[in-house]
């Protein structure tokens, strides 16, 4: 696309006009004509591409513009692999053109005999041609290493991560597998091996594109997302997923370090023929490979939409806007909901923002509060907090509370007067309304799949937020794909139906409730 295709349908995806965009970025409106006429394009130097950038980005209110968005930079960032914010990587998306390839054209009119000719040889008015002998070229041939059987196949994918393991380099891998998962978690310590890879590999800052199948088994699939959300929220990890999914007769494993190694195994799902993967070293077939993986990319769309500390206000105008709605939530987090704290805790923290991000702040925390309020009597919330984390809270003597939604990676110390007023708040709820349920997770084990605060809305949604201060700026992570929603729902009704029924009683959580403010000093 050439810049004024993209600017128009900036344009049309923010519904703005050159008033608006002359207002806030100071360029005269003729200019501004030109730049969507296609007549002149902005000064990099002078930093229009820039200013661009930064006001479409602000612009974002609905979840359809954000997913847009975030497929464009997603996109683009495969390719500015250089580039590692998203303000950099929208910039260059914009200033970046890519102009159609000029192709040559057959000359028909001058080879009008050869047509003929060909023409007589399909409906058979002619003798066929003689087939001219093909010689191979040697030149072409490439070392491929060939694993049989599911072991094998395992011992291949352990190679290609021992290999993303030891570079010394920062690259790009890719990650796609819609075959059978039996050869995967036939092993039990072979999944384990994985989820260690994955995590030394992106802690070197390797970038990571995944393309997940959202229609396996719930099973299989909560076992990829426990392995993959924690990733996600380390901000080197971009996943996809396929809006519409048909049941393919082949099935495929592709990973790919760019430049590097592909591995690739095909299934027919007929026999044990399919137990077989392929490492390739050769460059041609890692760079078919990795064409192949992008194209599949470009039909799909962003699994999660990650909120940092710079979108964090965007983050709670859209739980402000979900709150309204009346479905039911299951909760499982280290501590249970900011909705308790007082506001002093709130106000503390929007002293350290600037003074208009201050006041937007505290607009959005009433309204939350109000909301939540509201919403509760019509609802059933299902909360469970780790009894741990709560005695913790108590008996520290800073009485750290994190949550990054409302305080982002900030680590806010309470008073013991804030201390007890939250588990006042919380005592309360659970004697007033009876569709509200707090339940105190005695063992740990249940949780042990949990390394990320979780919180599902039926149909709606799903967030999810880290259990400690990073030293990224990643504070959320949230889904609106629907089987990802429902799979997660599932998952969690099924964790709370192994918590024993005494532990799920009112008057059980009342007392321990009473326990707790008993300890605090």
């Amino acid at each position: 696309m050439f810049f004024h295709e993209k600017f128009s349908y900036l344009y049309r995806l923010f519904n703005v006009n050159h008033k608006l965009v002359s207002k806030q970025c100071g360029f005269d409106v003729s200019l501004l004509s030109r730049w969507k006429n296609g007549n002149r394009v902005p000064s990099y130097k002078n930093g229009q591409y820039r200013e661009l950038a930064k006001f479409f980005l602000a612009q974002i209110k609905t979840q359809a513009q954000r997913e847009e968005l975030n497929m464009i930079i997603a996109g683009h960032r495969t390719i500015a692999t250089h580039l590692t914010s998203d303000l950099d990587v929208f910039e260059d998306w914009l200033v970046v053109s890519n102009s159609k390839p000029q192709i040559p054209l057959m000359n028909y009119a001058a080879n009008s005999d050869t047509l003929t000719h060909v023409r007589s040889i399909i409906t058979g008015s002619e003798n066929s041609i003689e087939h001219p002998v093909i010689q191979l070229d040697l030149s072409t041939r490439t070392d491929v290493y060939i694993y049989k059987d599911n072991i094998g196949k395992r011992n291949a994918v352990l190679y290609f991560l021992k290999i993303a393991l030891e570079l010394t380099e920062v690259t790009d891998i890719y990650i796609f597998s819609d075959e059978d998962s039996g050869w995967w978690i036939e092993d039990d310590y072979f999944p384990v091996l994985w989820a260690n890879y994955l995590k030394r590999i992106t802690s070197k800052g390797h970038r990571l594109s995944v393309i997940f199948m959202n229609s396996r088994p719930s099973e299989l699939y909560i076992r990829a997302l426990n392995t993959w959300f924690p990733l996600m929220l380390n901000g080197k990890v971009n996943a996809f997923y396929f809006p519409n999914y048909a049941i393919p007769s082949v099935r495929s494993t592709t990973f790919i370090i760019k430049e590097k190694l592909a591995y690739v195994s095909l299934s027919s799902q007929l026999s044990d023929y399919e137990k077989i993967g392929y490492l390739h070293f050769d460059i041609t077939s890692i760079h078919m490979q990795t064409a192949l993986f992008l194209g599949r990319m470009a039909t799909c769309r962003s699994l999660v939409t990650t909120y940092t500390t710079e979108t964090q206000l965007s983050l709670l105008e859209r739980m402000v806007i979900t709150e309204s709605a009346e479905f039911n939530m299951i909760i499982f987090n280290n501590l249970t909901s900011p909705f308790f704290l007082p506001l002093s805790v709130f106000e503390r923290y929007a002293l350290t923002l600037p003074q208009d991000a201050a006041e937007r702040y505290m607009s959005i925390v009433r309204r939350y509060l109000l909301s939540r309020s509201q919403v509760i009597i019509n609802i059933d919330m299902k909360e469970v907090i780790n009894l741990k984390t709560m005695r913790d809270l108590i008996l520290d003597p800073e009485h750290t509370f994190f949550e990054s939604r409302f305080f982002a990676n900030r680590v806010m110390k309470l008073t013991s007067q804030e201390v007890r007023q939250y588990c006042e708040s919380i005592k309360s709820m659970v004697e007033e309304y009876k569709n509200y349920h707090l339940i105190f997770l005695r063992k740990p084990s249940i949780q042990r799949d949990m390394n990320i605060n979780i919180t599902v809305r039926e149909h709606i949604g799903v967030v999810m937020t880290p259990t400690s201060p990073s030293k990224l700026n990643h504070i959320a992570l949230v889904t609106t794909e629907g089987n990802t929603v429902f799979t997660l729902h599932k998952y969690l009704s099924q964790l709370l139906s192994q918590i024993p029924t005494v532990y799920k009683e009112k008057e059980e959580t009342l007392q321990v409730l009473k326990d707790l403010i008993n300890l605090i000093v």
